[in-house]
C-alpha cells in the first residue's frame, strides 16, 4: 500500500513535467516567431528610411549646388559698392526674381552683409526670422563655407516651415568676407509635404523628422497625422531614454523596440542624415508588427494545450489502470495468503 500511497504523487510530478516541457517548447517557438517578425519588419523600415534620407540628402545638396550657382553671379557685381550704385542693385534685383520663381520651394532670397543686415530681399523675408537669419549668416562666414541655417515655424503658409540656405561672398575688391546669398525654402511645400506616409500599405506604419534643441527633441514631421499642431510645436525630452526619439538623437544609426511621443509600443529603425542634423525615423506600432504571425501564435498555444490536455487524459488512464492492476494484485495476494492460512489449520 505504501507503493500505492506515492502513486498520485508520481503521476503529478509526471503530469507537471510534461505540461511545463509543452509550454516552454511552445514559448521559445512563439519567441523565434517573435524575432523573425521583428526582423522582417525592421527591414522594411530601413529600406524605407534610406530612401527617404537619400531624398533628403540629394534635395538638400541640389538646392545648395543651385544657390552656388547663384552666388557666384551676385559676386561677379561689385557687391561692395551696391548700397551706393542703384544700377546694380536693379540688375540684381531682377537676378535675385529670377532665381525666386524658377522653384516653387523658394519662399524669399537675399543678399546680405557679412553681419547678417539685409542688402536686398525678394519674395517673404519675415523681420521674426532676420535676427536668427543674422546669426546663421555669422556662423557660415566663421565656417567660410556654405551651411544650411535653423528651421523655423512659418513660410509659405501658417502652418508651414522655413530653412535658410547661406553661401557665403568674398569681396573682389578686398578678398575678405562682402556677404552672403540666402535662399528661404519651405520644405513642406514639397519634400515634406507627404514625407510622414509609409510607401507601402500599413495601419500604423510612420516616418518621423526629428532634430536636437538644446535638452528637447524637436518633432519636425511627426507621422503621418500631424496632430493639427502648429510647426515645430511637438516636442519630447532628450532624457527619456525610454522614447525611441531619445535613442536616435543620441546615438544615430539604430534599431530599437521603445516608446513613441504618444506612448504606444513601437518597432524602429533610425538613421542620421548626412546634409543636416536631423534623424529620420521609420516605425511601426509593435501591435501590427506582430499582427501577421499572430494566427501562428494563437494556433502554436492550441496545439500545446491540446496535447497538454490530451496527454493528461492519456497519463490518467493510464494512472487508473495501473491503480486497478495494483488492487487486483493485492486481491491476489490477499486470496492467496487466506488459502494458505486454511490449509494451516
Amino acid at each position: 500500500m505504501g507503493h500505492q500511497s506515492f502513486l498520485p504523487l508520481r503521476i503529478v510530478f509526471l503530469f507537471a513535467a510534461f505540461a511545463t516541457a509543452m509550454l516552454v517548447a511552445s514559448a521559445l517557438h512563439i519567441r523565434g516567431i517573435t524575432r523573425t517578425a521583428e526582423a522582417e519588419q525592421l527591414e522594411e523600415q530601413i529600406a524605407v528610411e534610406k530612401l527617404k534620407s537619400e531624398a533628403l540628402n540629394i534635395w538638400a545638396s541640389e538646392r545648395l549646388m543651385s544657390l552656388r550657382v547663384q552666388a557666384a553671379e551676385v559676386g561677379s557685381f561689385p557687391i561692395d559698392d551696391l548700397e551706393s550704385r542703384l544700377e546694380v542693385r536693379h540688375i540684381l534685383g531682377i537676378s535675385m526674381g529670377q532665381f525666386l520663381s524658377t522653384d516653387p520651394e523658394r519662399i524669399g532670397v537675399g543678399i546680405f552683409k557679412d553681419d547678417g543686415h539685409s542688402l536686398i530681399t525678394v519674395g517673404t523675408v519675415s523681420a521674426a526670422s532676420l535676427e536668427v537669419l543674422r546669426r546663421d549668416i555669422q556662423e557660415a562666414f566663421w565656417k567660410h563655407q556654405p551651411i544650411i541655417g535653423t528651421m523655423q515655424a512659418g513660410g509659405a503658409t501658417a502652418n508651414g516651415l522655413t530653412l535658410a540656405f547661406i553661401v557665403p561672398i568674398r569681396s573682389a575688391k578686398h578678398g575678405a568676407g562682402a556677404g552672403a546669398v540666402v535662399s528661404l525654402i519651405g520644405p513642406t511645400v514639397g519634400i515634406l509635404r507627404t514625407f510622414g506616409q509609409w510607401p507601402l500599405p500599413s495601419r500604423t506604419s510612420e516616418l518621423e523628422l526629428l532634430m536636437r534643441d538644446g535638452d528637447q527633441i524637436v518633432h519636425i514631421v511627426t507621422g503621418r497625422d500631424d496632430d493639427g499642431l502648429p510647426p515645430l510645436s511637438v516636442k519630447s525630452p532628450l532624457a527619456d531614454d525610454g522614447l525611441i526619439g531619445s535613442l536616435a538623437t543620441k546615438r544615430g544609426i539604430g534599431m530599437w523596440n521603445a516608446l513613441n511621443h504618444h506612448g504606444n509600443r513601437v518597432l524602429g529603425a533610425t538613421y542620421t542624415l548626412a546634409s543636416m542634423p536631423w534623424i529620420v525615423v521609420a516605425k511601426t506600432d509593435m501591435d501590427e508588427a506582430l499582427s501577421k504571425f499572430e494566427p501562428h501564435v494563437q494556433g502554436i498555444w492550441i496545439v500545446a494545450f491540446g496535447v497538454i490536455v490530451l496527454g493528461g487524459v492519456i497519463i490518467l488512464a493510464l494512472s487508473v489502470l495501473w491503480v486497478m492492476s495494483e488492487a487486483l494484485g493485492d486481491e491476489r495476494r490477499q486470496a492467496a495468503g487466506s488459502q494458505q492460512a486454511a490449509e494451516i489449520c
